[in-house]
Protein backbone atom coordinates (compact mmCIF):
# COMPACT_ATOMS: atom_id res chain seq x y z
CA UNK A 1 0.00 0.00 0.00
CA UNK A 2 1.08 3.65 -1.01
CA UNK A 3 1.01 6.03 1.77
CA UNK A 4 1.31 9.96 1.24
CA UNK A 5 0.68 12.70 2.73
CA UNK A 6 -1.39 10.53 5.60
CA UNK A 7 -3.71 9.38 2.62
CA UNK A 8 -3.26 5.92 1.51
CA UNK A 9 -3.32 5.83 -2.30
CA UNK A 10 -6.23 3.29 -3.64
CA UNK A 11 -3.76 0.22 -5.27
CA UNK A 12 -6.32 -0.29 -8.51
CA UNK A 13 -6.21 3.10 -9.63
CA UNK A 14 -3.04 4.67 -12.35
CA UNK A 15 -0.85 7.05 -9.97
CA UNK A 16 -1.94 9.91 -11.66
CA UNK A 17 -5.49 9.74 -10.38
CA UNK A 18 -4.47 8.43 -6.82
CA UNK A 19 -2.29 11.44 -6.39
CA UNK A 20 -5.78 13.31 -6.86
CA UNK A 21 -6.96 11.72 -3.30
CA UNK A 22 -4.34 14.18 -1.56
CA UNK A 23 -5.80 17.40 -0.81
CA UNK A 24 -4.12 19.71 -2.80
CA UNK A 25 -3.51 17.77 -5.63
CA UNK A 26 -5.76 18.15 -8.72
CA UNK A 27 -4.99 16.90 -12.30
CA UNK A 28 -2.14 19.76 -13.31
CA UNK A 29 -0.07 18.57 -9.91
CA UNK A 30 -0.76 14.89 -10.66
CA UNK A 31 1.09 15.38 -14.53
CA UNK A 32 3.85 17.42 -13.29
CA UNK A 33 4.66 15.37 -10.50
CA UNK A 34 4.46 12.34 -12.98
CA UNK A 35 6.33 13.87 -15.19
CA UNK A 36 9.18 15.16 -12.34
CA UNK A 37 9.39 11.54 -11.41
CA UNK A 38 9.60 9.76 -14.90
CA UNK A 39 6.35 7.68 -14.30
CA UNK A 40 4.41 6.58 -17.10
CA UNK A 41 0.68 7.74 -17.27
CA UNK A 42 -0.35 4.22 -17.27
CA UNK A 43 1.54 2.86 -14.09
CA UNK A 44 -0.90 1.80 -11.38
CA UNK A 45 -0.08 1.90 -7.68
CA UNK A 46 0.23 -0.96 -7.57
CA UNK A 47 2.75 -1.52 -9.53
CA UNK A 48 5.16 1.04 -7.97
CA UNK A 49 8.57 -0.53 -6.48
CA UNK A 50 10.83 0.08 -3.64
CA UNK A 51 14.02 1.20 -5.40
CA UNK A 52 15.90 -0.23 -2.92
CA UNK A 53 14.21 -3.98 -2.86
CA UNK A 54 14.38 -4.37 -6.71
CA UNK A 55 17.69 -3.76 -6.74
CA UNK A 56 18.14 -6.54 -4.59
CA UNK A 57 18.99 -4.28 -1.04
CA UNK A 58 17.57 -5.45 2.52
CA UNK A 59 16.53 -2.09 4.01
CA UNK A 60 17.31 -1.53 7.61
CA UNK A 61 15.12 1.53 8.02
CA UNK A 62 12.64 3.63 6.87
CA UNK A 63 12.11 7.41 7.88
CA UNK A 64 10.87 10.69 6.71
CA UNK A 65 12.56 13.49 7.80
CA UNK A 66 11.26 15.87 5.02
CA UNK A 67 10.66 19.93 5.57
CA UNK A 68 13.63 21.27 7.20
CA UNK A 69 15.13 18.98 10.02
CA UNK A 70 17.36 20.29 12.92
CA UNK A 71 21.70 18.83 12.70
CA UNK A 72 20.41 17.33 16.27
CA UNK A 73 17.03 15.10 14.41
CA UNK A 74 19.04 14.09 11.33
CA UNK A 75 22.02 13.28 13.76
CA UNK A 76 19.60 11.25 15.92
CA UNK A 77 17.86 9.64 13.54
CA UNK A 78 20.89 8.29 11.11
CA UNK A 79 22.20 7.36 15.24
CA UNK A 80 19.47 5.51 15.55
CA UNK A 81 19.08 3.17 12.54
CA UNK A 82 23.60 2.86 12.82
CA UNK A 83 23.00 1.37 15.91
CA UNK A 84 20.50 -1.45 14.49
CA UNK A 85 22.52 -5.14 14.71
CA UNK A 86 23.75 -5.77 11.61
CA UNK A 87 23.86 -1.83 10.29
CA UNK A 88 27.12 -1.04 8.93
CA UNK A 89 26.42 1.06 6.51
CA UNK A 90 23.44 3.94 5.40
CA UNK A 91 22.20 4.89 2.59
CA UNK A 92 20.57 8.55 2.91
CA UNK A 93 18.12 9.25 0.18
CA UNK A 94 15.01 11.36 -0.85
CA UNK A 95 12.92 10.83 -4.26
CA UNK A 96 11.26 13.87 -4.32
CA UNK A 97 12.54 17.74 -4.72
CA UNK A 98 11.82 19.82 -1.87
CA UNK A 99 13.01 22.55 0.25
CA UNK A 100 15.05 20.46 2.55
CA UNK A 101 18.32 21.67 3.48
CA UNK A 102 20.85 19.44 2.17
CA UNK A 103 23.96 21.04 3.89
CA UNK A 104 21.33 20.30 7.67
CA UNK A 105 20.68 16.96 6.66
CA UNK A 106 24.55 16.16 5.56
CA UNK A 107 25.58 17.88 8.86
CA UNK A 108 23.56 15.57 11.05
CA UNK A 109 24.20 12.19 9.53
CA UNK A 110 28.26 13.03 9.26
CA UNK A 111 27.66 13.91 13.22
CA UNK A 112 26.11 10.62 13.79
CA UNK A 113 29.03 8.83 11.74
CA UNK A 114 31.74 10.77 13.71
CA UNK A 115 30.01 10.34 17.53
CA UNK A 116 30.00 6.99 17.39
CA UNK A 117 33.08 6.05 15.89
CA UNK A 118 32.90 5.88 12.00
CA UNK A 119 34.20 7.48 9.26
CA UNK A 120 31.65 8.71 7.79
CA UNK A 121 33.07 8.10 3.88
CA UNK A 122 32.93 4.05 4.73
CA UNK A 123 29.57 4.01 6.56
CA UNK A 124 27.45 6.75 4.64
CA UNK A 125 27.02 3.96 1.35
CA UNK A 126 25.30 7.30 -0.93
CA UNK A 127 23.79 10.37 -0.27
CA UNK A 128 21.14 11.62 -2.48
CA UNK A 129 18.76 14.47 -1.42
CA UNK A 130 17.46 17.31 -4.23
CA UNK A 131 16.76 20.02 -2.03
CA UNK A 132 17.51 23.58 -0.87
CA UNK A 133 21.62 24.52 -0.55
CA UNK A 134 22.71 21.29 -2.50
CA UNK A 135 25.60 22.86 -3.16
CA UNK A 136 26.65 24.13 0.58
CA UNK A 137 25.66 19.92 1.21
CA UNK A 138 27.90 18.70 -1.50
CA UNK A 139 30.90 20.60 0.02
CA UNK A 140 30.59 18.87 3.28
CA UNK A 141 29.90 15.71 1.86
CA UNK A 142 33.16 16.43 -0.11
CA UNK A 143 35.28 16.84 2.81
CA UNK A 144 34.51 13.93 4.34
CA UNK A 145 35.05 11.67 1.24
CA UNK A 146 31.15 10.48 0.91
CA UNK A 147 29.74 9.92 -2.01
CA UNK A 148 26.64 12.16 -3.50
CA UNK A 149 24.14 12.29 -6.05
CA UNK A 150 22.35 15.27 -7.22
CA UNK A 151 19.10 15.46 -8.62
CA UNK A 152 19.82 14.53 -12.23
CA UNK A 153 20.41 10.65 -10.72
CA UNK A 154 17.52 8.85 -10.49
CA UNK A 155 16.20 7.08 -7.13
CA UNK A 156 17.15 3.67 -9.10
CA UNK A 157 20.25 4.55 -10.08
CA UNK A 158 21.18 5.84 -6.38
CA UNK A 159 19.42 2.34 -4.91
CA UNK A 160 22.05 0.65 -7.21
CA UNK A 161 24.54 2.44 -6.30
CA UNK A 162 23.74 2.07 -2.69
CA UNK A 163 23.36 -1.80 -2.84
CA UNK A 164 26.38 -2.26 -4.50
CA UNK A 165 28.45 -0.68 -1.72
CA UNK A 166 26.57 -2.17 0.79
CA UNK A 167 26.72 -6.14 -0.12
CA UNK A 168 30.31 -5.86 -1.88
CA UNK A 169 30.91 -4.77 2.13
CA UNK A 170 29.00 -7.62 3.14
CA UNK A 171 31.62 -10.28 0.86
Amino acid sequence: MARIAGVNLPTNKRVVIALQYIHGIGQKIAQDIMSKVNLPAERRVSQLTDAVRSQGGKPANYAEIGGNPSVAKSCGLAKEVLKKDGVEKIAVMMSIVSNTRVDIVARGVIKACLELGKDPAETIAIFRIPGAWEEEGFKILDRYGVEYCDRSVSMWEAAGRAVSKIQGANT
